[in-house]
C-alpha cells in the first residue's frame, strides 16, 4: 500500500512532465517551421523580382527554374515538418469570402494554376512587363458547356497589404485583412484580317470574372507575390487571322497615385478558341471601310 502511494503521484507528476515536454516540443517545431517557410518566400519574392526583368527570351526558362525550386524546397520542409504539411505560412489571411459567387471556382483556378506549376510545367501564349509588374497568359481554352473562353493570366510583383483587425475580445486574436493594391480596367480583344485590316472587337470592361490575390490562402505551397486571374470572353468569330489582346490595369504606388498599366501583344487566332461554322458571332463587327 505504502509503494501505490507514493508510486501514484510520481506517476502523475512524471505523466505531467512527458506532456509538457511534447507541448514544448511541438510548439518549438512550429516555430521553426514558421522561420524557415518565411525564409522561403522572403528568398522567393527576392529572385523573383530578379526574373521578372529579364527579356522576353529567357523570362520563361527563368521562371520555370525559380517555381521548379520553390516547390522542391517546399517538399522537402513538408518531409522535415509532416503534421504542419498543409499548414499555411504565417501571417496568410484566412480563405476569402466571396460575395454572390462560388469559392469552388476559386479553388478550381487556384488548384489547376498552381498544381501545373507544382508538376513541372510553365507554359504561357504570352508574357510581358508593364510599370515594374509582369502579366504572364498562360493559357486561353475553352469552358466546358458554355460558348466562352477561360483566359487566365498570372500578375507577379504587385504588393500585398496586410491588417490585423483587433480582437473584441480578451485575448483574442485580431483577424487579418489581407488586400492587394491592383486594379483591373478591362481587356480589350481586337480582330485582324490577314491584310492587318482590323474587322471587328470584342471589349471586356472592369474586373475579371474571377480574382484570387494571395493564392496560399487556398493552396498552401503556392508561390507568394502573384495574382491569379481568369477572364472569360464569348467564344471567337472564325474569319479572323490575328487577335490583338490588351489587358489594363494600375497599381496604387507608396505615395498614393495610380501608375496605369497597359500590355498589348498578337497572337495567330487558335480555330478551337472560335464558334462552330455556321453559328452567328455575336460581338461587335466592325464596318468596312
Amino acid at each position: 500500500m505504502r509503494l501505490i502511494k507514493y508510486a501514484l503521484p510520481m506517476l502523475f507528476i512524471a505523466g505531467v512532465a512527458l506532456f509538457a515536454s511534447r507541448a514544448w516540443t511541438e510548439a518549438d517545431d512550429i516555430s521553426k517551421r514558421q522561420l524557415a517557410v518565411e525564409h522561403s518566400r522572403s528568398q522567393f519574392i527576392q529572385h523573383e523580382a530578379l526574373v521578372r526583368g529579364a527579356d522576353d527570351a529567357r523570362y520563361a526558362d527563368e521562371q520555370h527554374q525559380l517555381l521548379r525550386s520553390w516547390f522542391a524546397e517546399q517538399t522537402e520542409l513538408g518531409n522535415r515538418w509532416p503534421s504542419q504539411r498543409a499548414n499555411a505560412a504565417p501571417f496568410i489571411p484566412p480563405a476569402p469570402k466571396v460575395k454572390g459567387g462560388d469559392l469552388h471556382e476559386y479553388e478550381e483556378l487556384a488548384a489547376s494554376t498552381i498544381g501545373t506549376w507544382r508538376e513541372g510545367k510553365f507554359d504561357l501564349v504570352h508574357s510581358g512587363l508593364a510599370g515594374g509588374l509582369r502579366f504572364d497568359v498562360l493559357r486561353v481554352a475553352r469552358i466546358a458547356g458554355q460558348p466562352k473562353l477561360a483566359v487566365d493570366v498570372a500578375v507577379w510583383g504587385a504588393p500585398e497589404e496586410l491588417e490585423v483587425e483587433e480582437s473584441k475580445e480578451p485575448n483574442g486574436h485580431g483577424q487579418q485583412h489581407a488586400s492587394v493594391p491592383i486594379s483591373f480596367h478591362g481587356l480589350s480583344i481586337k480582330f485582324y484580317d490577314e491584310k492587318g485590316k482590323e474587322i471587328a472587337g470584342m471589349p471586356l470592361e472592369g474586373e475579371p470574372s474571377l480574382r484570387l490575390d494571395i493564392p496560399e490562402r487556398l493552396v498552401h505551397d503556392a508561390p507568394p507575390g502573384v495574382v491569379v486571374l481568369r477572364y472569360e470572353p464569348g467564344l471567337f468569330p472564325r474569319e479572323p487571322a490575328m487577335v490583338e489582346w490588351t489587358l489594363s490595369a494600375a497599381v496604387r504606388t507608396v505615395t498614393g497615385d495610380n501608375r496605369p498599366l497597359t500590355m498589348t501583344f498578337k497572337t495567330h487566332l487558335d480555330p478551337a478558341w472560335s464558334i462552330a461554322a455556321g453559328q452567328a458571332w455575336g460581338g461587335k463587327e466592325i464596318e468596312a471601310q
